[in-house]
């Protein structure tokens, strides 16, 4: 004998979840980069600038598989009149310049730049997840709403 139960059909949880997911995941993506532009722009207000290659390299990429973002210096090299030196790679000149040597006080300028760009970005992500729930309400609306029970 079985034991006494219910059974509840969630077909339709699963399918809104499903729904769910691609709507969310794009809207954070834009706000990852709406976020990532916020930081580059302060950063690049913040680095000290002799020639601006290393201003010139701060930017940001997004990853909408992982909804992740990462603000940075990018890599590459430039000419200079100066062979092999650390200022033909904005990435190597720009951490001597960030976290310092013996001879260059530490100028973390991408710190205060994330710290000055936290309540933008807040807001970026509110407002994704404000679309997102007006996107996915709107369609719920499309299909009748909520529906009477049995």
């Amino acid at each position: 004998m079985a034991a006494p139960g219910v059974t509840v059909d969630v077909s339709d949880v699963r399918r809104a979840f499903a729904r769910i997911e691609p709507v969310f995941r794009e809207e954070i993506a834009f706000a990852i980069a709406e976020g990532g532009e916020d930081v580059v722009r302060l950063a690049r207000e913040l680095v000290p600038v002799r020639l601006g290659n290393l201003r010139d390299f701060i930017a940001y990429t997004v990853d909408k598989a992982t909804s992740t973002g990462r603000v940075g210096i990018r890599t590459g090299r430039i000419s200079t009149p100066r062979k092999n030196s650390a200022s033909q790679w904005p990435s190597v000149y720009g951490r001597f310049v960030h976290e310092g040597t013996r001879h260059i006080a530490p100028n973390p300028f991408m710190v205060r730049a994330a710290e000055l760009a936290r309540g933008p970005v807040q807001q970026h992500y509110n407002a994704a997840i404000n679309r997102s729930v007006k996107v996915l309400h709107g369609e719920y609306l499309a299909a009748g709403g909520p529906r009477k029970a049995a």
